[in-house]
């Protein structure tokens, strides 16, 4: 009796991810995160120490591989100064947000570090990405994808100092 194998669709139509896709996810984990704290949902420690995690391996992940191609380039070097900007003033509000919940600046100082965000990830999605897909041929785009997996992977840290004051 011969027996033959059948490949199962889903193992054959392996969907490839690009840096976008990933970015866009990242973007939509911290602003689902932001609201849960300023709904008052999960207004602890543990959502502001996730969203400062994922906000320091994002914005690493994209000063190191996105930002210097898009530097090189006329049509995206302003956006991607400006994008540089953006994330050096959420890095300096989330290092003055405090644990300490019940600090009554906590919460404001999180909506206007969710304001910045939510700002940066309009103009990175809106503009710098359609401009980028333009300037971007597939090979780099493959290899800063890599490499931005990569940068993911290792989790790039940040760290809790002494009384509370989080660090990216």
């Amino acid at each position: 009796m011969k027996t033959r194998t059948i490949a199962h669709p889903k193992a054959e139509t392996k969907v490839k991810k690009n840096f976008y896709e990933i970015l866009k996810k990242d973007h939509r984990n911290v602003k689902q995160l932001f609201e849960q704290i300023i709904k008052g949902k999960n207004r602890d420690e543990g959502t502001l120490n996730r969203i400062a995690r994922e906000l320091d391996i994002h914005m690493s992940a994209e000063e190191q591989f996105l930002y210097p191609e898009l530097e090189n380039n006329q049509l995206t070097r302003d956006m991607a100064l400006e994008a540089r900007e953006e994330h050096d003033l959420g890095r300096e509000i989330m290092g003055k947000i405090d644990n300490s919940l019940d600090d009554e600046h906590w919460l404001a100082k999180v909506k206007v570090l969710s304001d910045v965000i939510n700002g940066h990830i309009k103009e990175e999605e809106g503009e710098m990405f359609p401009k980028s897909k333009k300037i971007i041929d597939r090979e780099k785009e493959e290899s800063i994808t890599r490499s931005i997996e990569d940068e993911k992977n290792r989790g790039q840290g940040f760290s809790i100092q002494e009384g509370g004051s989080l660090q990216i």
